[in-house]
This record gives C-alpha cells, structure tokens and sequence, in this order.
C-alpha cells in the first residue's frame, strides 16, 4: 500500500481508479486532492465536474481506501518505541506511512518508571519536531515529514496483572498507584492518550476514574478479570479493551470474565490483532457479530521485526526470535507482538517475512486520511466465503485528513464505542421476519432449549 499525499504548492492531483470505497459503495471515480487534503470525490462520468488542470495518476483496478489509524503499535522497520532515541520513533512511523497508516499511537511496553519516563521524553520531542514541520496547519508534502502522524502515546502498562504478561518483563508491573500515575502524566503533559490497566488489581478502579477524568482512554487488559470487575471498570470510565482474546482470561459460559465483557457491553471497544495468528478467523467473526464495524479497532500490535527478515529482534528489552513471520519470545513460547501491517490485517492473512505471499487489507476501521492505495479489502467485513460483499468497506469522510480526529467519533475516544451499526450479511433480518419464519416452520422453543 502506497500513501499519497500532494505538496500544497502544486495544481490538484486525481487518483482516478475503478474500485474507491466510499460510505456507501464501491464506486468507479476520482478523488481529488488540494493542498495534501482529499477535496472531493467525483463518479465517473459525473456531468457538470469543472476539470481543472493538475496531474492525475491511473490506478484501473487498483482499490483506493482511507489512510488507517493504528493505535497499538510497538514498532518496525527495525526500530521501536521503547527508545532514548527520537530518530528511531520517527522511523517507526516513517515505516508504517509506507502501508497505508497515516496517524499512530506509538505504543510502550512495561518497563521501571524511569524507562516509560525515557521512553515518553522521546515519543514527545518526536512529535514536536512533526508538529513544528506542520506548522501553519497544511499537510506536508512528499519528504517533508514522511512518517504517520504521531497523536499520542498507548502506555501499555506497567498496573497489569502478573499472571498474564504476555510478552512483558512481569517485574516491571506495579500494583496501580496514584502518584506514579501522575509522575508518568506529567512527564510530558497531554502526550499520554491511552493507558492499559488491569481492573482486578487493587486501586484499579480509582486509577481508571482518575485517567477518564485527565481524559486518557482506559483500556482493559493482561487481566484475570472477571465480568463483574470489568463491569466496575466500565462504571469507573474504562471505555477500550486492549488486544481482545489475548493476554486474558478464556471466556466461560458461567464466567465470561474480560473477553466475553468486551463482546457484549457495547461502552467497550475491542481492539483485535488479525494476522491469523493471535485471533483465528472464526473469533474474528464473532466479534465482528457481536460489536459491529464502530465497536472493533483493528491495530497491528506491530514490533521493530515487522517489515524484517524472520531473525532475533527487541521488544523493550526483551528478546524475541521471529520465524515465518511469528514473533515469540526467545525464552519460551508466548507471542510477542506481531509483524503485522495494517494493509495486510484480515480474517485469513498471515504475515510473512519480506518476499512472501501474503497480502491483502481490510477496512481500516479508522478515521479519515490522505488516500491510500491497497491491492483489495480483505477484512473482517466479508461473506463467509471469502468474497467481498458489495460496498462492504465504511468510506471516508472526504474531507480532512488524519492529522485530526474532528470528523466523526474518534476511535481514541471512549465516545466511539457505540452500539452495532452493521451486521453481517447474515444477520440482516428484521426480529419480526425471524419470528415469521419461525411460525411457518412449526418450531417452538422447548423448556430444555430455553435452559440453554
């Protein structure tokens, strides 16, 4: 996936395709792009359209999707997060600008306070030097600031629950204390737009009402949590559940604990990793059917292996191996992140290393952004065969860009996590056509089938 972006001092730039995903279809037509900003869209053939001069660039078949937003990202291109240096966080978003995401929360593990401390120092004099490249409020052009926009910081820890650390250093974990929190807030003032916490720990529930009321996200996870604790969290403001099915508690049928909470409260919105290897396709699915499109951010929990050969990478610092793609620590066996891109995120895909033959995309779930270029959505909005269903994607907002999350609910804000909009083609049935049928057929409910 290609980026494309329009420095503002040159006459407007069409991307002209046969497949641009739009709110409501996938339509035939040309985006136009003024001063780095998508413009207008324009169907082909549209009578009446003023064809001023400017460059335009065929795509034919190629699909023309929103920029992504990706607010789970560690690093890659070999660099992360994690880091005194300011460079490497500017490399990590230079990397994921090259596939399609224009805006980024760059993402910590756990570490001493004096790592985050570090590591939140760095994240910020990064995007400062953005910013200051952006003054004046227009989208660079092509090299001037090159990488996704940097719009916070994911703080992934350090009050998490030792019992599921994933592939975090469990001695850096700490029970939730209120003046720590304030020490790593004030670090860099307004920097910090997520925090993950463990609601089951002791003085979890006051840090997270502290967090809503700073207006940082709360997020849910590397939890044992149970569905009543979850529920006291979501009283409390915590709004997100980080990396839904992974690093918690199995769902049950008598306690659902964190995962099942995430999917039926609808003030919960879910990330999910799809890169076929820490959520299968059929969990992608049911989450799918159980949040709709606005209750799901897919996020690429990308480390500084992704876009690299399989090899031995850092993550904080931590060793990890990668081999076809899969990264596990390299002292046992749990998954440390992920290699994956978010123009290659979807229900059935892989990633591989450099060279190899996955590819693909999806919806994005995102806000929107300057065009992208993607060979085909590939996402969690699909028919259980595998085709595309028609206008399956969520378009743009064609007006804007990434830089800001004005245009609509932002999917960084506990405001997005709304009921269901969507349902899969399967489940567009009015509840009175359902009963209908269920009449016409003769099937009653017994007392047995009620139990269950």
């Amino acid at each position: 996936m290609t980026a494309v972006d329009h420095d503002a001092h040159h006459a407007p730039l069409r991307l002209r395709s046969r497949r641009i995903v739009t709110p409501g279809a996938v339509i035939d037509g040309e985006i136009v792009v003024r001063a780095g900003r998508i413009a207008s869209l324009d169907s082909a053939g549209a009578d009446g359209v003023q064809r001023s001069p400017g460059q335009t660039i065929e795509l034919g078949s190629d699909w023309v999707v929103r920029g992504f937003i990706d607010g789970h990202v560690h690093g890659g291109g070999g660099a992360q997060c994690n880091s005194d240096d300011p460079d490497e966080v500017a490399a990590v978003a230079a990397f994921h600008a090259r596939h399609g995401t224009t805006a980024l929360l760059a993402t910590t593990v756990s570490a001493p306070l004096s790592g985050l401390a570090a590591a939140l120092r760095t994240i910020g004099h990064a995007r400062a030097r953005e910013n200051g490249a952006t003054a004046g409020g227009d989208v660079p052009g092509p090299g001037s600031t090159p990488g996704a926009a940097i719009l916070g910081v994911h703080l992934e820890g350090p009050f998490l629950n030792v019992s599921r650390p994933g592939a975090m250093d469990p001695g850096s974990f700490l029970a939730p204390d209120s003046a720590a929190l304030a020490a790593l807030l004030a670090v860099e003032p307004g920097l910090v737009a997520m925090m993950t916490v463990a609601p089951e720990l002791p003085g979890a529930t006051a840090l997270i009402r502290e967090l809503a009321a700073r207006g940082v996200v709360a997020s849910l996870g590397h939890s044992q949590a149970t569905e009543a604790q979850t529920a006291a969290a979501v009283d409390a403001g915590a709004c997100a559940v980080t990396h839904t099915f992974n690093a918690m508690g199995p769902m049950h049928h008598r306690e659902p604990g964190l995962a099942g909470a995430a999917l039926d409260r609808p003030g919960l919105s879910c990330e999910l990793i799809a890169d076929g290897i820490h959520v299968t396709a059929s969990a992608l699915r049911l989450a799918h059917r159980a949040k709709g499109t606005s209750g799901i951010r897919l996020v690429t929990d990308a480390i500084a292996a992704a876009g690299m050969p399989d090899g031995h990478y850092r993550l904080g610092a931590i060793e990890v191996r990668v081999d076809d793609g899969c990264a596990r620590l390299a002292a046992g066996q749990a998954l440390a992140g992920s290699t994956l891109t978010m123009d290659k995120a979807g229900p059935d895909r892989r990633p591989r290393a450099p060279g190899g033959a996955a590819r693909g995309g999806h919806d994005g779930l995102g806000q929107p952004g300057p065009a992208a270029r993607s060979p085909g959505p590939q996402g969690v909005d699909r028919h259980r065969d595998g085709r595309r269903p028609r206008g399956a994607a969520r378009g743009p907002q064609y007006a804007g860009d990434a830089r800001r999350l004005a245009a609509g609910p932002s999917p960084l804000s506990c405001g997005s996590a709304a009921r269901p909009t969507r349902r899969s083609p399967r489940a567009r049935r009015t509840p009175a056509a359902t009963r209908s049928r269920g009449r016409r057929s003769g099937r009653r409910s017994s007392p047995r089938n009620r139990r269950a």
